[in-house]
């Protein structure tokens, strides 16, 4: 019975592997010499076998590693997107407490913060967002 386990499939490999040396024709050339080393020809044909069977788990292997790099990845942006959006949370804060505190104009306050021209529009628009413009 087939329990699909690889120390099972060795096992049945292993059986074939004798059975083939055995039951190899008397007239072929290569018999005496498999007969004569065929622990060492079982070694290799298993050898072979688990070979494939290893380069298949390094390539799972090195799939999970590329996923788990991926997620990692995401993450990273994710935190940096996130402090990204505080600091502009923060900007518009600022932005507020000087319109209220010094009764300047929206841009007056950005000039004041020093935030580039070409922000001005961004941060126009997340404080109309926020309630305040």
């Amino acid at each position: 019975m087939k329990d699909g386990s690889a120390e099972n499939d060795g096992l049945e490999i292993g059986i074939a592997i004798d059975k083939a040396i055995d039951d190899m024709p008397e007239d072929f050339l290569i018999r005496e010499f498999l007969l004569a080393h065929k622990a060492e020809v079982k070694d290799m044909c298993l050898t072979e076998y688990n070979e494939a069977e290893t380069m298949e788990m390094f390539r799972e292997e090195g799939r999970e590693e590329g996923r788990e790099e991926g997620r990692e990845q995401g993450r990273e942006e994710g935190r940096e997107q996130g402090r990204e959006e505080g600091r502009e949370e923060t900007t518009v804060t600022h932005i507020k407490d000087i319109m209220e505190s010094l009764g300047f104009g929206m841009e007056k306050a950005m000039s004041v913060l020093k935030i580039p021209a070409e922000k001005y529009g961004m941060y126009r628009l997340l404080l109309e967002k926020s309630g305040k413009s």
